[in-house]
């Protein structure tokens, strides 16, 4: 087992990771943007850690390995886990109260997705709009974090004149989310005016357009399957 950061190991991961880019889309594109720092790697089992974040991603393809690369974290506070024992082994070290298993969807077609015609305008937004976007947003992420994702520049919102009818951005590990649609506005073409915008600016950036989307989530599925994704029957489990 190597553990350590050299070019070595994270040769070694990629080679791993490559195998089945799609699943470890979350893996690759923090390795791509030199974010992703390898903690531990064997023969088929990676542990990365990306660094804008602080969070673990892991995959392991057996309980003693999920063990030991769980025994390597410290203060982990936001854990992915590629397998169910990588689960158990971060509930018995951690105890992180609340979990969210979800499935990827990657898009890898080589054309932009077109967008949708009409009166939507979609643009940067401001920190001024970090609290309107705390509390709209169905999942409670902080009003800090919101509040960093603007200042870095990756929250924008849809506007029909002057009035926010939807928002979308990128998470600071780099997966696309935070998609929200106000419920006055749903069925009128923003959310896929939304995924298409986030997705080719992605792209235009050299970036993985991937996102991630809970179980019980059917309807930002189809929405993603709509534009073009592929969805990988691979799930991840958070822990945060």
């Amino acid at each position: 087992m190597t553990i350590e950061n050299s070019e070595t190991a994270q040769a070694a991961a990629r080679t791993i990771l490559e195998r089945d880019p799609l699943a470890y889309a979350d893996f690759l594109e923090p390795l791509n943007r030199g974010t992703g720092i390898v903690r531990c790697v064997t023969t088929d089992s990676v542990l990365l850690q990306e660094a804008v974040s602080g969070a673990y991603l892991m995959t392991a393809k057996d309980t003693q390995t999920a063990a030991t690369f769980v025994a390597t974290m410290e203060n982990a506070t936001l854990v992915a886990a590629h397998e169910t024992y990588d689960s158990d082994a971060i509930t018995a070290k951690f105890g992180i109260p609340e979990k969210m298993t979800c499935v990827q969807a990657v898009y890898t077609k080589p054309h932009a997705i077109e967008m949708p015609t009409g009166d939507i305008c979609i643009r940067a937004l401001s920190e001024a709009y970090a609290e309107t976007v705390d509390k709209l947003y169905t999942i409670p992420l902080g009003l800090g974090y919101i509040t960093s994702r603007l200042a870095a520049g990756e929250l924008f919102g849809a506007f029909l004149g002057d009035t926010l009818v939807g928002f979308i951005g990128t998470h600071d590990e780099g997966s696309m989310g935070l998609l929200e649609v106000l419920p006055d506005h749903k069925g009128r073409g923003v959310g896929a005016a939304l995924l298409a915008f986030i997705t080719n600016r992605q792209r235009s950036l050299q970036r993985m357009a991937f996102s991630q989307m809970t179980l019980t989530n059917a309807a930002s599925r189809r929405l993603h399957e709509k534009l073009g994704f592929t969805i990988v029957e691979h799930p991840v489990t958070w822990f945060y």
